[in-house]
């Protein structure tokens, strides 16, 4: 019975821990080196941009309707704009190579100069969180090749 208890409260912490922002809030700070930036909206349904300070190479954690581990494509679109797909590992996408440098440089230049994005997973989950703020909490986010994390 303790066993079970302990690992419900484990549950309980890890699925809690994304919400604990206020929704559509946009958070930032600096963790072992890492600058991270996020925002919730709702439950399930989170980004976090993660920036190492002292080497290359960002990612862009993406969580909707309780995605983790999402292994396929996502549609983005900011503002109504025409979407532009990203393929996510793990529900990661990085700038580990020029192909997803890219991208990473898309997303994070979008994130920043507008105020809506809308991220659809293929089975038509969908989230729209907002982006005032976004700029201000992710900050100057370097866009070099590098590892993701």
């Amino acid at each position: 019975m303790a066993r079970l208890r302990v690992t419900f409260v484990i549950a309980a912490v890890f699925l809690a821990s994304p919400a604990t922002a206020e929704d559509g809030v946009w958070e930032s700070g600096t963790h072992q080196g890492v600058r991270e930036a996020s925002v919730s909206m709702g439950a399930g349904n989170w980004i976090l941009v993660s920036c190492p300070l002292s080497w290359g190479g960002g990612s862009v954690f993406f969580t909707v309707g309780a995605s983790v581990k999402y292994n396929g494509n996502v549609l983005i679109t900011f503002n109504g704009d025409e979407p532009f797909s990203l393929g996510l590992t793990d529900s990661f996408f990085g700038s580990g190579t020029m192909v997803e440098l890219s991208g990473y440089n898309r997303l994070i230049a979008g994130m920043k100069a507008h105020s809506w994005m809308n991220v659809r997973l293929a089975d038509g989950r969908n989230t729209t969180f907002p982006l005032k703020g976004s700029s201000a909490a992710i900050g100057d986010c370097p866009a070099e090749i590098g590892r993701k994390f």
